[in-house]
């Protein structure tokens, strides 16, 4: 139940029934159950905020694991470790944890180990803007993802097709993202990838379009700065800039780094920081929109700005 609320983004519940199944763990001395359920609540804790919960969580199943040498699932903690790190912003330590990660997958023989390993590695180079990189990695990890029959909450071809777009890799972008709409897979960010890809080419209606038809596909119908959902706010930041609608820049920023904050996730905060440094910098130069957009946007009005697309 604790994965399957999870899985269905009702955090809140699965915590209450991770909780329940600790609980009973303990109470009937199950020391391989336990570290199951503690690898798997930590997850919903960091994604909640619950960040002490979290850590406490993940440290107590990694030490029962190694001590019953059982490197399966060891694997499966380290990877927790990483994301964990990686959430909060902590991008060194995350690459500690994916580096023995790597190595524990290796030796187990793991293919599964090893694309989820480098599914992480990609997004920890995206947030030091190492995209070429990010895209090594994922495409190491795509084979071996689809080997293991490893299906992510944002799969490593979206994660593709999004960030060939960061490049300005069109037609690869576009070939995965519509790869993952055929499959009906993880619709909301394949329409997401796909604004991202609008954006480059200069195509800000269908770019506009593309990330609504993305927060659409969500519960609420609207982006969520949580977690891996920021993304959406970064795209939808990147059209209002592309619109000249800076107030609107600032607002998604600013409630997305709220969000963000409030969870200890650091996960993004670079990148919305940098956005609201740099508007506020120009806008003290002018007050006129159009000749702000021409003397400092060094793209075509309808382009995006240039560090997004490569």
């Amino acid at each position: 139940m604790l994965l399957e609320y999870y899985e269905g983004s009702n955090r809140e519940q699965a915590i209450s029934y991770g909780e329940q199944s600790l609980e009973i763990a303990r109470r009937h001395d199950l020391q391989e159950q336990l570290a199951y359920i503690l690898n798997d609540i930590a997850r919903a804790y960091f994604t909640v905020g619950k960040v002490e919960q979290a850590w406490a969580a993940q440290k107590e199943s990694m030490y029962l694991l190694r001590q019953m040498g059982n490197l399966t699932m060891l694997t499966d903690s380290l990877i927790t470790s990483a994301g964990g790190h990686y959430f909060l912003g902590d991008f060194d330590d995350a690459m500690t944890s994916l580096e023995e990660c790597v190595s524990v997958s290796k030796t187990t023989g793991s293919s599964w180990g090893q694309a989820v390993s480098l599914y992480v590695l990609g997004a920890v180079y995206i947030e030091s803007g190492e995209i070429g990189k990010s895209v090594e990695a994922l495409e190491e990890a795509l084979p071996l993802a689809k080997e293991a029959g490893f299906s992510p909450p944002v799969t490593a071809r979206l994660r593709l097709a999004l960030f060939h777009g960061m490049l300005g890799n069109i037609d690869q972008g576009f070939q995965l993202a519509n790869e993952a709409l055929e499959e009906g897979e993880n619709r909301q960010f394949a329409h997401a990838a796909l604004a991202q890809l609008h954006l480059c080419q200069g195509n800000i209606n269908e770019a506009d379009a593309a990330i609504r038809e993305a927060c659409r596909e969500l519960e609420n119908g609207e982006a969520d700065p949580k977690a891996g959902y920021a993304i959406f706010q970064v795209i939808e930041g990147d059209i209002a800039l592309a619109n000249q609608q800076y107030d609107r820049v600032l607002s998604l920023a600013e409630r997305t780094l709220s969000v963000l904050e409030e969870m200890g996730s650091g996960c993004f905060s670079r990148i919305f920081c940098g956005a609201k440094a740099r508007l506020f910098s120009l806008w003290t130069e002018s007050k006129k929109p159009e000749q702000f957009w021409r003397r400092h946007c060094p793209w075509p009005r309808n382009r995006t700005p240039a560090g997004r697309c490569g």
